[in-house]
């Protein structure tokens, strides 16, 4: 009985362990903003649009690979789309 009970919290560790590395995640992505967001101009609305848009795919990347580690990553979505135009290519 005691080994389902182990087996139990190890479970509960990893989700938690899961939930701390996302919370490490939006820590940093949140220290980046702060050190970069100052230095673009008042002015510059398209390029600080740019910087959450991109900021945030790149913290939903991550949090999909922390809890769908099976699904495939970008490198494999890169090959998938650009592997005909490269066979067209050579021809």
């Amino acid at each position: 009985m005691s080994y389902w009970v182990e087996l139990k919290n190890i479970e509960e560790l990893k989700k938690e362990m899961a939930f701390i590395k996302l919370l490490g995640i939006a820590i940093l992505l949140a220290l980046i903003a702060m050190y970069e967001w100052p230095k673009i101009e008042p002015n510059q609305k398209k390029e600080k649009a740019a910087f959450v848009i991109l900021s945030l795919f790149a913290g939903g990347m991550l949090a999909m690979v922390l809890f769908f580690p099976e699904i495939p990553g970008p490198n494999k979505w890169m090959v998938t789309i650009f592997k005909p135009l490269g066979d067209l290519l050579e021809e």
